[in-house]
């Protein structure tokens, strides 16, 4: 698997974020903020930017209940066009990828990539490749894609990006409910809701399920087995069991349970970053200690981690160092836009943390109060 992480993401004109940007993001990134700063909107561009390099927008639109002029932010001069800038390391690589999106046309006008030892760049129908000294361009004007022009030419970068995964409300049923694969060459992939674990889990390699289930019982204790029951036509289903002799079904398993399984397991997906809206959605406070080492945990499996919280408390058992440079505090600017700052490289907020724990000094703030004095110093 390539070593891919992203650095910086800049978009200009997509809904509350006209002219936003992060940069020096970390294998965890944390994003926090008050109600309706805008945490969920930066995973949903990233779910937009997976979209364009997959050329299936009019899908993704329809998914988000979504039209394409609805993406755009209101009252900016820029009336049709979305601009998204993402900086990366690929195999120790600097890579970026930069394109134009027109919301009329559904497909990127203008776009370039570094990529590796290859610069690509396309505008006007015009395709260009430059390889060390040699030049090559192509007539493109007449073909037909939708989102980016690299959802039809393979390049490392945009493998990676069509490869994220975004998981936002997580639902039980679908989680526990069994998967019918409709053939055995072709891997089965957790859906955005959780549908397909059964199935995806199945197809893991068996070192990889013995370890997600002790992972899981590290939380839920009374588990003692496990078992992929393989039904008619390629259904599969997850039996757990309690007892030596009664076995049951995953849907029995709480929901909260759930989704640690699922998180468990996409440590193991075949994917560079990983998104989770609300992370901290059902689990009791007793586990947010084992909870967020298993979150850590992701870059041992070479996977970069973005989540979003309201809880204080999870903060809290984020060692000091990774807190200061991983949570990054969102808030809306005086013209409602969205605005980012490394939540402990505040001034209030550094200065509490030398005395406190990260969640300690979240707790002690009034974010609410601390969003105002921002709001008026942009």
């Amino acid at each position: 698997m390539d070593n891919f992480k992203v650095k910086k993401i800049a978009v200009k004109n997509f809904k509350s974020l006209s002219n936003f940007e992060i940069s020096d993001l970390t294998d965890f990134v944390c994003l926090i903020g008050v109600n309706g700063s805008g945490k969920t909107t930066v995973l949903q561009l990233l779910g937009f930017i997976k979209a364009l390099m997959n050329g299936n927008v009019k899908e993704w639109l329809a998914s988000q209940d979504l039209t394409a002029n609805e993406l755009l932010t209101i009252g900016t001069e820029k009336k049709f066009s979305i601009e998204i800038r993402i900086e990366a390391v690929l195999n120790s690589s600097e890579v970026y990828w930069e394109g134009k999106f027109n919301t009329r046309e559904l497909r990127c006008s203008s776009e370039i990539m570094q990529d590796d030892n290859a610069k690509y760049s396309y505008s006007s129908g015009k395709f260009i490749t430059k390889i060390s000294d040699e030049t090559k361009s192509a007539d493109f004007s007449n073909l037909k894609y939708d989102g980016s022009i690299f959802s039809l030419y393979a390049t490392k970068l945009g493998g990676q990006l069509k490869q994220l995964k975004l998981f936002g409300v997580l639902d039980p049923h679908a989680i526990a409910s069994s998967t019918r694969q409709s053939s055995k060459n072709v891997p089965v992939d957790v859906e955005e809701n959780g549908k397909n674990l059964c199935g995806f889990f199945a197809n893991l390699p068996l070192d990889s399920q013995k370890k997600i289930f002790e992972d899981l019982q590290q939380f839920y204790p009374t588990l003692k087995k496990y078992e992929v029951k393989k039904q008619r036509f390629g259904w599969k289903t997850i039996l757990l069991s309690e007892l030596e002799k009664t076995a049951f079904n995953a849907t029995s398993l709480s929901y909260g349970t759930l989704r640690l399984y699922l998180m468990l397991s996409q440590q193991y997906a075949d994917c560079p970053l990983v998104l989770f809206d609300e992370v901290e959605n059902g689990l009791n406070q007793e586990l947010f200690d084992k909870f967020v080492k298993m979150l850590l945990g992701y870059k041992d499996h070479g996977k970069q981690i973005v989540v979003t919280t309201h809880s204080g408390l999870l903060l809290n058992y984020l060692p000091d160092a990774v807190a200061a440079e991983s949570v990054l505090f969102l808030y809306k600017d005086r013209n409602n836009f969205t605005k980012a700052k490394k939540f402990f490289k505040i001034p209030a907020l550094q200065e509490k943390l030398q005395i406190m724990g990260p969640g300690e000094a979240m707790g002690d703030t009034d974010l609410n109060a601390l969003s105002e004095s921002l709001r008026k110093e942009d």
